[in-house]
């Protein structure tokens, strides 16, 4: 449980810093590590690897700046 709360608190600083990581990393994406940005890149996949890349294998947030995104999934329709 420890890792899921640890996980949380990076996402919560995450969703905190927003507004201010909206003006400055539209459009990128950034890893958060200690409630502070540590990498920005393009892709999820490239600012997870910069960021272990600096810090080992560690508990990481990637989060995308800018609106959330709205995925739409179709569900089979069930016929009793």
């Amino acid at each position: 449980m420890e890792i899921m709360e640890a996980f949380e608190r990076e996402r919560k600083a995450f969703k905190r810093m927003l507004p201010h990581l909206k003006r400055r990393y539209a459009g990128m994406y950034v890893a958060i590590k200690d409630g502070e940005v540590v990498s920005v890149a393009c892709s999820k996949e490239e600012a997870a690897a910069k960021a272990y890349e600096r810090f080992g294998y560690t508990l990481i947030y990637v989060g995308y700046v800018g609106e959330e995104r709205i995925v739409k999934l179709p569900t089979p329709r069930v016929i009793e």
